[in-house]
Order: C-alpha cells, then sequence, then structure tokens
C-alpha cells in the first residue's frame, strides 16, 4: 500500500504505480518491502517507506534496475514515474503492449 494512502492522502495513480514497485520489490528479493514483527511495525515501515534494498538478494541487480525500483517506491508520489513514463524508461511502449498477445498462446 503507498505511503500516502496509509497517511489518509487520497488515491492517485501513483498509488498503483507504488504497488507495482512493491510487487517487483518481492519478485526480486523473495521477500516483501515492508516487513516486520507486528502488523504496527509494518505499517510504520511502509508509512516512513523504509525499504531494505541492501539484502543480499539485491546486490546483483544492475544500477539501472535498482535506480527503477527505487523510483517505483519512492516515498514521495511525486517523485514517482507514471507508469506510461515507467514502461518508456524501460525501453517499453504502451501501445507495445497492446498489440502483442503476451499470453504466450
Amino acid at each position: 500500500m503507498a505511503p500516502e494512502l496509509i497517511k489518509g492522502l487520497p488515491y492517485g495513480t501513483g498509488s498503483d504505480v507504488f504497488s507495482a514497485g512493491a510487487s517487483l520489490f518481492f519478485m526480486l528479493a523473495g521477500s516483501l518491502a515492508f516487513n516486520a514483527q507486528t502488523a504496527e511495525k509494518v505499517l510504520q515501515k511502509n508509512r516512513e517507506c523504509k525499504v531494505n534494498f541492501k539484502i543480499s538478494c539485491l546486490r546483483a541487480l544492475s544500477e539501472k534496475t535498482e535506480f527503477f525500483l527505487r523510483m517505483l517506491l519512492a516515498a514521495d508520489r511525486i517523485l514517482r514515474p507514471e507508469a506510461a513514463k515507467a514502461l518508456e524508461w524501460l525501453g517499453l511502449d504502451e501501445s507495445q503492449l497492446q498489440k502483442e498477445d503476451l499470453s504466450g498462446q
């Protein structure tokens, strides 16, 4: 959940970008971006956006990948890219994704 939502701020597309970043973090690290012993501490870490990028699984990431992940997980939603810009940053185009069948069928 994006930190602004925990703080009671309104939902925006930046919240979805943050969620995509949290999902990508989980896929790359094999653990949650915000992990703690209690739900209260998880929410606190999430609110403060304290992500541990020093875990061993992430050490092998390229600088570009880590930077991309940090952009998606920026605490300030204004610093997060819009989804289309994130795709461009990766060298993808929204129209390409809509045209191609990614289902593998």
